[in-house]
């Protein structure tokens, strides 16, 4: 949904479980064909909301709308009050029927139009239906514009910008269930799902949104196929190898409102399919590109919650290790919403009797000990705790704190060597830049911990307490509640007093 304050639709980057982004009026229905799976329903409508719900398309008519009578009837409760009051009571119908294809065999195609019946517009694939390559030219009957619907096309809600109710917010992809069926997807997977979008492509391979056939519930699912690139070696291959299997094992213990879900993966002989929850709200490093900065408010929302995601991995024994915007995904285009870490393929379990060793993770946001280690040295869930603290910095000024030549980077970050440029920090509270400051401290023994973090003096903030219960609650989970113990015991005895908490 589009948020008021991100009136542009937000591009996708990381192929993960970001929104939809496709050349506006093209067909994307696969050419590849298999017989196609047997139906109850000859098309279904793909929330991109996760306040609305499927609708599988079984009359040859439906309408939607917020009068009781449509098909699809839709209250404030399911959209947003900002963008309810654009919605009309009938907004717009879909009808099936079939036309007349002659030729040496005559047959019947079936042909599905979908009519604009609203005030405020329509949008098919970004464009407002009547004006759109597949639009009827002229009016129908009842004084409607039309556009054929296809396969995979994105239906948008309006929205009012200044005025304007081109702005909109994405609400529905439209599946034909009689469409071809790719045929580089195994039976396994076009059996339990309809195969949609791509949403984009990750380090293993293209990412689609897809519908569950018994449920409607919408995933983002990573087709990861286990082929390397002609220059990959054989240390390469086998780090692709751990990643892959790694995340896998660490996303299927996980559940908390703060961390992506791994709704279902499908095992394929050389591929893996990840089934992920998919989160309409783009990452956190499109929303800092969009805006430039967050403003201090809404940072403090969207960072609580991400601490609350590590203490939950770190009583779980995981330190995340690539802690960066790209990797927190949010729920909605809303400035106040829910935030998920995810991408825990730089994660590892930590057991009792073992320590890190493995150089991972973003450069920019990499902590002090993790990049002098080199696969030598030790370190501990700290290097979460300096992440953290460049996230903030980036969050709060929307610059890197030590960008600059590549290769004085690490030499920056070793000496902890950044600045708070007065021009752009000014209106950052102090007790924001020293949390900051607090995070970002060389010596990991002194660097400030998870439990005296989540206490700091920033987050004592009883407005930020009320927002949090009333979002959480809108998404149906409790107010998480840190711990003040950590599950992660310490095998380093000598230091134990001041990491009690690991």
């Amino acid at each position: 949904m589009a948020d008021p304050d991100l009136d542009e639709t937000l591009p996708t980057t990381q192929g993960s479980t970001q929104p939809v982004s496709q050349d506006p009026g093209t067909d994307n229905s696969p050419k590849d064909v298999l017989s196609p799976v047997s139906q109850t329903y000859w098309g279904r409508l793909c929330p991109l909301s996760r306040r609305l719900k499927h609708h599988d398309l079984v009359e040859s008519s439906i309408t939607f709308g917020t009068k009781s009578s449509n098909t699809i009837v839709i209250h404030e409760g399911l959209v947003d009050k900002d963008y309810f009051k654009y919605l009309d009571s009938v907004h717009f119908r879909i009808e099936r029927d079939s036309i007349l294809i002659k030729g040496s065999n005559n047959f019947r195609r079936p042909k599905v139009d979908i009519h604009d019946l609203s005030r405020h517009g329509l949008f098919i694939n970004g464009y407002k239906v009547g004006s759109g390559p597949r639009s009827i030219s002229t009016p129908t009957k009842s004084g409607s514009s039309s556009t054929e619907l296809k396969n995979n096309d994105l239906i948008s809600l309006p929205t009012n910008k200044n005025g304007i109710y081109d702005k909109k917010f994405d609400a529905y992809i439209f599946i034909d269930s009689y469409a071809p069926i790719p045929s580089h997807f195994p039976k396994s997977v076009v059996e339990q799902y309809h195969v949609s979008l791509k949403l984009g492509a990750g380090a293993f391979g293209e990412v689609h949104l897809t519908s569950n056939k018994a449920t409607g519930q919408t995933s983002a699912m990573k087709a990861i196929v286990q082929s390397f690139a002609p220059d990959f070696n054989s240390v390469d291959k086998q780090r692709c190898s751990n990643k892959l299997l790694n995340e896998l094992e660490i996303l299927r213990t996980l559940d908390h409102p703060n961390v992506i879900k791994l709704n279902n993966s499908i095992l394929h002989k050389n591929e893996c399919f990840v089934f992920l929850e998919y989160m309409e709200g783009s990452d956190l490093a499109e929303r800092i590109s969009k805006l430039g900065r967050l403003p201090e408010h809404i940072t403090k929302i969207l960072f609580y919650q991400i601490c609350l995601g590590v203490q939950y991995l770190h009583s779980n024994r995981i330190i995340h290790r690539d802690i960066k915007p790209a990797n927190v995904l949010l729920a909605s285009r809303r400035s106040e919403t829910l935030a998920k870490l995810t991408d825990f393929g730089l994660s590892k379990v930590l057991r009792s009797t073992e320590n890190m060793r493995t150089l991972c993770g973003t450069r920019l946001y990499a902590a002090p000990e993790l990049l002098s280690c080199k696969n030598e040295g030790k370190y501990t869930a700290q290097v979460d705790i300096w992440s953290l603290g460049v996230l903030l910095f980036v969050c709060l000024s929307g610059d890197d704190p030590f960008a600059t030549e590549p290769h004085l980077i690490e030499k920056h970050i070793m000496i902890a060597l950044y600045v708070m440029t007065p021009d752009v920090w000014k209106n950052v509270s102090v007790v924001a830049k020293n949390l900051v400051d607090s995070m970002l401290i060389i010596d990991p023994l002194e660097r400030i911990r998870l439990t005296d973090l989540l206490k700091d003096e920033w987050f004592q903030d009883a407005n930020l307490h009320v927002k949090l219960k009333t979002l959480y609650e809108f998404y149906g989970h409790p107010l998480p509640e840190y711990n003040l113990k950590s599950t992660i015991h310490n095998p380093h005895k000598k230091i134990k007093t001041q990491l009690n908490e690991f």
